[in-house]
């Protein structure tokens, strides 16, 4: 996030940068954070 940044500012702007696509219209699916959150597969990745 830049400085003044919402969050749906940055995500379209990330978007755009990494592939070139606008993204008119976005909706928040989920927020995954924390150390609940983190998880090792059975390979140990």
């Amino acid at each position: 996030m830049e400085i003044g940044e919402t969050f749906e500012e940055t995500a379209k702007r990330e978007v755009l940068e990494e592939t070139g696509l606008q993204v008119k219209e976005i909706q928040l699916f989920g927020i995954y954070s924390g150390e609940t959150c983190f998880v090792t597969y059975p390979n140990g990745d």
